[in-house]
């Protein structure tokens, strides 16, 4: 089972951050050298998160609890396309 760990902020939310993951896992795999350990795994889960979830739900979500000081982050956890998510908040020390 693969487990990506993504952490959303203000200026870069959750769909932007798990864009980017994509996009350098994209080019860590097309690059001449050896990819990351487990990237193509992990392309395949971001593919399916990216593909099918609400992401305005998720933004609005996500943001409102970064306006309130905590810290926000999404675990992705899954096989290829079948995956589970879940949104974790930690208030600031």
């Amino acid at each position: 089972m693969t487990t990506i760990i993504l952490y959303p902020t203000l200026e870069e939310c959750i769909e932007t951050a798990a864009r980017n993951r994509y996009k350098q896992l994209t080019a860590a795999v097309l690059s001449n050298e050896e990819p990351p350990a487990g990237a193509v795994a992990e392309l395949e889960l971001l593919h399916a998160f990216l593909t099918s979830v609400d992401f305005r739900r998720l933004r609005a979500e996500s943001e409102r609890a970064l306006l309130q000081g905590s810290h926000v982050s999404f675990s992705i956890r899954g096989v290829g396309q079948k995956f589970t998510f879940e949104m974790t908040t930690r208030q600031e020390q």
